[in-house]
């Protein structure tokens, strides 16, 4: 739940409305039930814009990351031929499981529900349209993994460390903490 600030000088105000019958609590209800409609984001589903002709240096650019991981390039994470040069609306959905979780758990669970684990492109797109929204929970892309020089794979998340927006790298064997967010696209 969001913080509101509220004047004690304005429940003053409503308090003496409500006294001399300008307003009806079921008028203050109302009030209260719309403006909370309006307020709510759902972050359970979201139509992405994603331009998937932009180059990843591109994409991480119109992001504005403070800080990024250096090997998060055009080279470690190409995108797949079905979606070059092509410029789609998808629907993305994040799945939370309040617990430790491994990946390959995490996407039989999208699978089952009828998604696929995002892609680079599609984290990007949405660090790019909703950028606080990694400052209140890491964000994970399964759909897209980079191998380094040992052989061991790394997916890219979007996280907020020490007041910065990062773009960073995270084991994908590993077992993912209770906060973290994992974006889908319905297949």
């Amino acid at each position: 739940m969001s913080e509101v600030n509220i004047k004690v000088s304005d429940l003053k105000v409503l308090i003496d409305a409500l006294d001399t019958g300008e307003v009806s609590m079921s008028d203050i209800l109302s009030f209260i039930k719309e403006k909370s409609r309006e307020r709510k984001v759902n972050i359970d589903e979201i139509v992405l814009k994603v331009d998937y002709a932009r180059s990843v240096l591109e994409m991480i650019i119109a992001g504005n990351y403070d800080l990024k991981h250096k090997d998060i390039t055009e080279e470690s994470f190409p995108l797949e031929n079905d979606l070059l040069h092509d410029e789609r609306s998808v629907a993305v959905k994040f799945f939370y499981f309040n617990r430790n979780i491994s990946s390959g758990d995490v996407i039989f669970e999208m699978n089952k529900a009828g998604y696929r684990p995002a892609v680079l492109s599609e984290l990007l797109g949405l660090g790019e349209l909703y950028p606080d929204l990694q400052k209140k929970f890491p964000i994970v892309a399964l759909g897209s993994s980079w191998c380094d020089k040992l052989g061991f794979n790394y997916v890219p998340v979007l996280n907020f460390i020490n007041n910065n927006r990062k773009l960073d790298l995270e084991w994908f064997k590993g077992v993912w903490f209770d906060y973290y967010r994992f974006l889908a696209v319905r297949k």
